[in-house]
């Protein structure tokens, strides 16, 4: 006998990720459900894996940072500087 494990999911169709979700999850070939909702949990646990792997070898690669490194001061809290807010307009 086969041992299986149920799981119910309800969607908020209020909610806009809830609606996405259900969008591509009814995209899908009925008996295929499951393997799709199987693979996108283990997917997102894998790229997890994978992000948190390439970001220590990056920073094994880039070595001790040297003592005389020092952040640049901000005049004031509320000021981010301009070389950040470019980085983040390019991603």
């Amino acid at each position: 006998m086969r041992e299986q494990k149920r799981f119910s999911v309800r969607f908020a169709l209020t909610n806009p990720q809830h609606v996405k979700a259900w969008e591509l999850l009814s995209q899908q070939q009925e008996g295929q459900k499951n393997d799709f909702v199987i693979a996108a949990i283990l997917g997102n646990t894998d790229m997890r894996q994978v992000v948190r792997e390439e970001i220590r070898a990056a920073l094994l690669e880039a070595g001790p940072v040297p003592a005389r490194a020092t952040v640049r001061e901000v005049e004031s809290p509320q000021e981010i500087p301009s070389d950040i807010l470019d980085f983040l307009q390019s991603l």
